[in-house]
């Protein structure tokens, strides 16, 4: 990994973490994160305000996963499961009805990603 990229981890993390073991999660939920924004830009080829937006959204998901996720460590597995933290993304960021919508489509983007990579297959009961 480049140092540059590495410090813009960093950046985005800098309130997801409070010790050593939460940012090892957070780095690495962030780099896959950053991966799926790629993954957004590269394959899908989406607009520069709508990749923005998606970035936007994975600080929430990353911050609430972290901070109310209960993990010890990272894997795209705790991604799985859309909407993330719905209850306190209402309650701590206080959306409008668009930032609630486009949270959500966010969530469902990332749950496909996860799907696609073979990261996590859904099981057949749901």
């Amino acid at each position: 990994m480049d140092l540059e990229l590495k410090e813009e981890i960093d950046n985005f993390i800098e309130d997801w973490h409070w010790d050593e073991e939460s940012y090892k999660l957070a780095f690495e939920l962030c780099q896959y994160l950053f991966e799926f924004v790629d993954y957004l830009d590269k394959v899908k080829g989406l607009k520069e305000k709508e990749l923005r937006r998606h970035k936007s959204n994975c600080w929430h998901i990353g911050i609430l996963t972290c901070q109310y996720g209960y993990h010890e460590k990272f894997s795209p597995e705790i991604l799985a499961y859309p909407p993330y933290h719905e209850i306190e993304f209402k309650r701590k960021m206080v959306p409008s009805r668009y930032q609630l919508q486009s949270y959500y489509s966010t969530c469902d983007r990332v749950k496909e990603y996860v799907m696609q990579k073979g990261d996590w297959e859904e099981d057949e009961e749901e």
